[in-house]
């Protein structure tokens, strides 16, 4: 019984080394505007007026796209640095998040109320071959935390990179 307990001790242990977790502060000082703090950093969410907002600030739901466009910027450099890949910039022409509103609304119960489906267009400026530029969106794509959570809510991601020489 004391070895099991050794073995789940370091188990634990050895886990918790590489657990990392995030704390925002967030609220709302009227109608749909949220404001939230992570560190010294300050964001401000909100609704357009015609969905009850003051418009104040990006909608969550633009916010989630843009996270997932950060988050595949930072996966990306740190996998471009452990494959000795030539990553100069990522630029993502083309993000759309397609939401059938009916499931939010309550309309249809059998309608999820995230997005159904996100397109996603990006460029890598690299001098990189095609193929080491799929082998680099593939670990990005199975490593990027909000890439992760989309496909575990059952989104249909559509995601393509190109390459563009560097000049």
């Amino acid at each position: 019984m004391r070895n099991l307990k050794v073995v789940v001790s370091r188990c634990f242990y050895s886990t918790m080394k590489y657990t990392k977790s995030f704390h925002i502060e967030a609220h709302s000082p009227g109608k749909t505007r949220t404001l939230a703090t992570a560190g010294k950093h300050q964001l401000t969410l909100d609704e357009p007026e015609t969905l009850g907002g003051e418009d104040l600030g990006t909608t969550p739901l633009h916010a989630l796209l843009a996270s997932l466009c950060g988050c595949e910027t930072a996966t990306a450099r740190y996998y471009a640095k452990k494959m000795d890949f030539d990553f100069r910039t990522i630029k993502f022409n083309h993000v759309e998040g397609i939401l059938d509103t009916r499931g939010y609304a309550g309309i249809d119960a059998n309608i999820p109320s995230h997005f159904n489906k996100v397109i996603l267009k990006a460029q890598v400026e690299t001098n990189e071959p095609h193929e080491r530029l799929l082998q680099l969106k593939k670990k990005v794509e199975k490593h990027c935390p909000v890439y992760a959570m989309f496909v575990k809510a059952g989104i249909e991601m559509d995601c393509e990179w190109v390459a563009v020489p560097v000049k």
